[in-house]
C-alpha cells in the first residue's frame, strides 16, 4: 500500500472522530490531524514539539519497558502499541485527564492519539464559573471603589450643606471661615488649612506648590468678590506623592464660592445696617413732619370751632350780663331788699345755666383737645363722640338732627386727642354735605374683636369717582381756603396707626357713611 492510498484511508477514518488523532512519521512529522487535533494544536509539526505541554504517567506493560525520558518519544521508538496517562495544565487552577495510545500502521508511519478523559461540559462550566467568578471579584473591587467614592462625595456633600446652613444662620464670617477650616482639615485628611488676606494675592489662580525641605504640599485656592481676589485658602499635605485630586480642587473650589457668598452677605447686611440708620432717621423727621401737619389740621379745626364755641358762649354771657344789668338798675332805683331779693331768685336759675352751658362747652372742647392728654390710655369712645358732637352745635342747630344709638363698649386703648379729631373732621364733613336741612346717624357696636363706629348722613353724597381719592392728602372739594385736604387723610392715617381700618359708602343725592373699626385689645 503507498503513502497516498495510506494517508487518504486514514483521513477517511479519523476525519470526524472526536479524540484529537495524529498520523506521524518515526521522526515525529505530523502528516494528518484530525478536525479535533487541528483545533488544539493548529501550528503543530512535529509531535515531539507537544511534550511540554503534558505531565506524565507512563503505564508500565512489561518491567524491561520502563521509560525515564519522554512518553511521546517513546510511542514513536516502540514498535509496539503503547499506552501513557496524562495531564494537561489548562489554566493555573484547571487540569484535563489525557490517555495517550500509540500503534504502529506501518514501517513508515504511526498512529497517536490524545483522548480527553475529562467532562467537557463540567470543563465548560467550570470556565463559565471562573469568568462569572472573575466578573464578581471585578465587580466587587468596582463596588468597593464605588463605595469609597460615594462615602467621599457624601463627606463633600455634607460639607457643602453645612457650609451652606451655616452663612444662612450666621453674619460673622469670621465664625464662618472657623468652621470651614476646621471641617476641610477633618473632610480632606490634611494636617493644616488657613486663610490669608495679608499677602499679595491680586493674580493668584488655582495652584500647588512643593516644599521638598519641609516635605510638603500646598493648595491656593483664591476666593473672589466682584471679580477681585480678596482672600485665600491654603491647604497643606504631607505627603508629596499624594497629589491634589481633581475632586479635591473641587471642594475647595466651591467652599470659596460659598464664603464669597458669605462675604457679600456681610458686606450687604452692613449696608442695609446703614440704610436702616438713615431710613430710621428719616422716620424720624416724617413723623416729626406728620406731628406738624396732624397739628396743623388740629389748629383749622380749632379755628372753624372757635367761631361757634364763641358764639355759643355768648349768648349765656349775654343772659348773664342783661341779668346783672338788670339787678344793678333795680337796685340803684329800688331800696326795698324783698324787690331785690324776688328779682335775684328769679333771675338766679337763668344764670346758673348760662354758667353750666359755659362749663360744658369748655368740658367738651377740653375733651376734644385732649391737652392733658398726650399719651396712650384707655377711653370710653362714647365721651369724645359727645364732646365732638357738642363742639360743632352751631353747625347743627336748627339745621341738622342727630340721632346716637350707643352701645355697651369696653374701654378702648387710644390716643385720645387724635381719635377725636378723627370723629370731628367726619362730623363737619357730615354736616357741610346737609344744604338745608338733614340729620347724622351715630351708632357704635362691637364686630368680632373691634369697635364699629358708623357715621352716617343723608347729605348730598360723593361722587363716585371720588370715593377712592378722599382719604389722599391734599384731595378737596372746596373751595379754595374753604378745605386743606388733610382731614380724612390724617382721620384714615390715625385710625390705622391704632390697628383698625376705615371704610366710606355713599351714593349721590342719598349721603355718606363712614365706619371706623377700633381694637378692643
Amino acid at each position: 500500500m503507498n503513502d497516498i492510498i495510506s494517508l487518504d484511508f486514514l483521513k477517511q477514518i479519523f476525519s470526524s472522530m472526536g479524540d484529537e488523532i495524529f498520523v506521524v512519521d518515526l521522526d515525529g512529522n505530523i502528516k494528518y490531524k484530525n478536525a479535533a487535533a487541528q483545533n488544539q494544536y493548529p501550528r503543530a509539526k512535529n509531535i515531539n514539539k507537544l511534550a511540554h505541554l503534558f505531565n506524565f504517567e507512563v503505564c508500565i506493560l512489561k518491567s524491561e519497558d520502563i521509560m525515564v525520558y519522554n512518553p511521546i518519544f517513546a510511542a514513536l521508538v516502540t514498535k509496539e502499541p503503547f499506552f501513557a496517562n496524562l495531564t494537561k495544565q489548562i489554566n493555573e487552577k484547571f487540569f484535563v485527564e489525557y490517555s495517550l495510545v500509540s500503534t504502529p500502521v506501518n514501517e513508515l508511519y504511526k498512529i497517536i492519539i490524545f483522548r480527553n478523559n475529562s467532562n467537557d461540559n463540567l470543563l465548560a462550566k467550570y470556565e463559565k464559573l471562573e469568568n462569572r467568578a472573575e466578573k464578581l471579584e471585578e465587580q466587587v473591587i468596582n463596588a468597593i471603589e464605588l463605595k469609597s467614592k460615594l462615602e467621599n462625595q457624601l463627606l463633600r456633600t455634607n460639607l457643602i450643606n453645612l457650609v451652606s446652613d451655616k452663612i444662612r444662620e450666621f453674619i460673622d464670617t469670621k465664625k464662618i471661615i472657623k468652621i470651614v477650616l476646621e471641617q476641610l482639615k477633618k473632610t480632606l485628611e490634611i494636617f493644616k488649612v488657613e486663610f490669608l488676606q495679608d499677602v499679595d494675592i491680586s493674580e493668584l489662580r488655582i495652584s500647588s506648590q512643593v516644599d521638598e525641605k519641609q516635605l510638603i504640599t500646598k493648595l491656593f485656592v483664591p476666593i473672589f468678590q466682584e471679580k477681585k481676589v480678596f482672600g485665600v485658602l491654603v491647604l497643606y499635605r504631607k505627603n508629596l506623592q499624594n497629589t491634589w485630586q481633581k475632586d479635591e480642587i473641587d471642594l475647595v473650589k466651591n467652599i470659596s464660592v460659598l464664603l464669597a457668598t458669605s462675604f457679600s452677605k456681610e458686606e450687604l447686611y452692613k449696608k442695609l445696617q446703614e440704610q436702616k440708620k438713615e431710613l430710621e432717621k428719616a422716620l424720624e423727621q416724617l413723623k416729626s413732619a406728620q406731628l406738624q401737619i396732624v397739628q396743623s389740621e388740629k389748629m383749622v379745626a380749632l379755628g372753624q370751632l372757635v367761631a361757634g364755641v364763641a358764639h355759643e358762649i355768648n349768648t349765656p354771657l349775654g343772659a348773664i350780663s342783661s341779668n346783672l344789668d338788670l339787678l344793678q338798675k333795680i337796685t340803684e332805683q329800688h331800696s326795698e331788699p324783698n324787690e331785690i331779693t324776688n328779682l335775684v331768685k328769679e333771675i338766679s336759675p337763668v344764670n346758673n345755666e348760662a354758667i353750666r352751658r359755659i362749663e360744658r362747652l369748655i368740658k367738651s372742647l377740653k375733651n376734644f383737645t385732649r391737652l392733658d392728654e398726650a399719651k396712650k390710655k384707655k377711653v370710653d369712645i362714647k365721651e369724645g363722640i359727645l364732646s365732638s358732637i357738642e363742639l360743632i352745635a352751631h353747625e347743627t342747630k336748627d339745621k341738622v338732627k342727630i340721632l346716637t344709638d350707643f352701645s355697651e363698649l369696653p374701654l378702648i386703648s387710644c390716643y385720645p386727642d387724635y381719635i377725636n379729631q378723627v370723629f370731628m373732621n367726619i362730623l363737619l364733613n357730615a354736616c357741610q354735605s346737609i344744604k338745608d336741612k338733614g340729620e347724622i346717624n351715630i351708632k357704635t357696636s362691637q364686630i368680632d374683636n373691634f369697635a364699629q363706629i358708623s357715621i352716617k348722613d343723608n347729605g348730598k353724597g360723593i361722587p363716585k369717582e371720588n370715593l377712592t381719592k378722599i382719604f389722599d392728602f391734599g384731595f378737596t372739594t372746596k373751595k379754595i381756603g374753604q378745605g386743606t385736604g388733610l382731614g380724612l387723610a390724617l382721620a384714615k392715617k390715625i385710625v390705622e396707626e391704632h390697628k383698625g381700618k376705615i371704610t366710606v359708602e355713599s351714593k349721590i343725592g342719598c349721603g355718606t357713611e363712614f365706619n371706623i373699626y377700633l381694637p378692643l385689645s
